[in-house]
């Protein structure tokens, strides 16, 4: 009798928990897959490694500057980090176990500067970005 009771209790645990997320190299993910991750419809977890390189999109809106060019600069990883949606938010942890809201875990500022240089003509923005500790 026991058992069976423990068999039940077993099932009845296995069965009753949701699946366990993976994690996947954001590598790893095709465009689809990163589509349903961003839309929340995955329980996935993606980690972005260590010296890990992509492209990030500057696109600039608002009713002071528009991006007519919105062009690709190359981002390299300095410190490892994980990602994963909750609720329409995009969560991130340092370990994969415990997920916050960006401003919880990154800090830094944005700074702009223009060029005395007119040949070039150009705008700098610079965005620092620090782990908070």
């Amino acid at each position: 009798m026991t058992s069976k009771l423990i068999y039940v209790t077993v099932l009845s645990l296995i069965f009753s928990f949701p699946a366990f997320a993976k994690v996947i190299h954001y590598s790893e993910l095709s465009e689809a897959e990163m589509r349903t991750f961003l839309e929340g419809k995955s329980e996935d977890v993606c980690e972005v490694r260590k010296n890990d390189v992509f492209n990030v999109k500057l696109d600039l809106s608002g009713n002071v500057l528009e991006a007519t060019n919105n062009n690709l600069a190359k981002v390299k990883v300095k410190k490892g980090f994980f990602l994963k949606m909750s609720e329409q938010q995009l969560l991130m942890s340092w370990d994969g176990e415990e997920f916050k809201p960006f401003k919880d875990l990154i800090s830094g500022q944005l700074s702009v500067a223009a060029s005395g240089d007119r040949s070039v003509d150009s705008v700098s923005i610079k965005l620092e970005a620090n782990a908070k500790e």
